[in-house]
């Protein structure tokens, strides 16, 4: 997904790809530190520079927020992986952006969480939903 137009090239062959503004790889690509604890343990610290990589990568991830929204509109939007982490430094930046480009009704019926189940919470969540489907299907009682 693009959310700027001409923006740096992708390893896709687009242009300006959401990942490349707003994912774990944008944080490691633009700081020093190759590690999140690390990065993590300055952001409690206060080190401007690596809180204002987190706000920005905040508020990109919100642009491309915006687009799932509208395009889907979902009731819960949940973000995971090791990015979850970063909640008091992502939050703010975030809700900026879904705050200015969202039409109202779109912003009050969608809410943002953070996952709690840390590194594999989006295998554990596509799991739990098989298993679910498997066992509603085939109607398997113990």
């Amino acid at each position: 997904m693009t959310i700027e137009a001409n923006g740096q090239k992708c390893r896709c062959g687009n242009r300006g790809c959401w990942e490349l503004y707003a994912s774990e790889k944008a944080l490691l690509d633009k700081t020093d530190d190759q590690n999140l604890h690390v990065l993590e343990e300055k952001a409690k610290k206060g080190d401007a520079e690596v809180l204002q990589r987190l706000h920005d990568i905040g508020v990109n991830i919100g642009i491309g927020l915006v687009t799932i929204i509208n395009t889907f509109n979902p009731e819960k939007i949940i973000i995971g992986n090791r990015l979850a982490r970063f909640e008091p430094w992502l939050n703010n930046g975030i809700h900026r952006s879904l705050d200015q480009r969202l039409p109202t009704q779109n912003r009050q019926s969608t809410s943002v969480i953070y996952s709690r189940l840390g590194h594999y919470s989006c295998a554990k969540g596509t799991a739990s939903f098989a298993i679910h489907h498997f066992l509603h299907e085939h109607r398997v009682f113990m």
